[in-house]
């Protein structure tokens, strides 16, 4: 299944990156993390979403118009 990440994202709180990821995981502040197809294994965590995407993370940089690699993205839990 094809997942328009624009979309997905649009008015949600992100971040890039694994470490950054694997941080806000230890503080329970991720709700959906998304996986590049090239991207490193994450292990499932409790309340937590994880979908692997079918794209890498050269396209994801292009879908997303960034000018660096994309293997995963955070989305954090709204605070309200």
């Amino acid at each position: 299944m094809k997942i328009n990440l624009v979309k997905e994202l649009r008015g949600k709180k992100y971040i890039f990156g694994l470490k950054r990821t694997l941080k806000l995981l230890k503080k329970k502040l991720v709700e959906k993390i998304y996986l590049a197809l090239d991207a490193p294994e994450i292990k499932k965590q409790k309340g937590v979403d994880i979908v692997k995407l079918d794209d890498n993370k050269e396209t994801i940089k292009e879908t997303l118009k960034k000018n660096f690699n994309i293997s995963v993205i955070a989305v954090i839990k709204n605070e309200s």
